[in-house]
């Protein structure tokens, strides 16, 4: 094998196994700063590879494999948009995009992650049956990007924010689906007084949920999107409010 075949190949499986993690976070349109300090690093996940249903009651789902606290912040209002992009995501991982955001107590820097309660503020799954299009089409004809908008109606002060995306290509066989969470600090202003319920990681899903055990190559009409419900103090971010193209 020449040398020159050898670097292509070897060029094409670091981009294939590098997908599945955040790599920059813009703040109303603007470079938000160094994503290697506000997002988690998460040092076992060297392949870029998923978490499968046979892990959802490992610490891993909560933030990836081994994942720590990020040491810095994204400051944020409450109705700032987000806009986060991901790395290189194959097109037939087909799936949806999910968006959480967990109270850390005080500074995120130190907070246990087994004691997060996150509450859903954004999902977008099957956008359309015929043709069949979902959240991750959008995204990827977005340049590997997904908005989102801090809800306002929340506390001020310290967040992780949990954004997840669901490969399903394989998810009609058992622990077939691909979960890749995420995690960003955030440093939130907002006019709220209470926080919604929240659910601890490991509990968010099962292997046998319906939006997880499926087979999207059967003719759908509809998906349920895993996991608890949007939060709906304000109705913000249900479905698929922000993300979508402008407008």
């Amino acid at each position: 094998m020449s040398v020159l075949k050898t670097i292509i190949i070897a060029g094409l499986f670091a981009q294939a196994l590098a997908h599945g993690v955040i790599q920059d976070v813009k703040l109303n349109g603007v470079n938000s700063g160094k994503p290697g300090e506000v997002g988690w690093p998460a040092p076992k996940n060297i392949d870029g590879g998923p978490i499968f249903p046979r892990d959802f009651k490992s610490l891993d789902i909560i933030c990836h494999k081994g994942a720590y606290p990020a040491k810095s912040y994204i400051p944020v209002k409450g109705g700032d948009e987000l806009e986060v992009f991901w790395r290189v995501w194959p097109r037939h991982h087909k799936g949806p995009i999910m968006t959480y955001l967990a109270d850390c107590d005080g500074p995120c820097e130190t907070v246990e992650k087994t004691m997060f309660r996150f509450f859903k503020f954004q999902q977008t799954g099957l956008v359309s049956a015929e043709p069949q299009r979902w959240a991750t089409d959008v995204f990827l004809d977005q340049g590997g990007m997904w908005r989102v908008t801090i809800p306002n109606d929340i506390p001020s002060g310290n967040y992780t924010m949990r954004q997840e995306i669901i490969a399903l290509q394989g998810a009609g066989h058992r622990d077939g689906a691909q979960n890749y969470p995420q995690c960003v600090n955030l440093q939130v202003t907002a006019s709220g007084s209470s926080l919604p319920e929240g659910v601890l990681a490991t509990e968010l899903y099962t292997p046998e949920d319906p939006g997880i055990f499926i087979d999207i190559f059967k003719n759908l009409t509809d998906y349920p999107v895993p996991g608890p419900a949007v939060y709906n103090k304000s109705n913000n971010n249900t479905n698929k409010i922000n993300a979508g193209p402008r407008t």
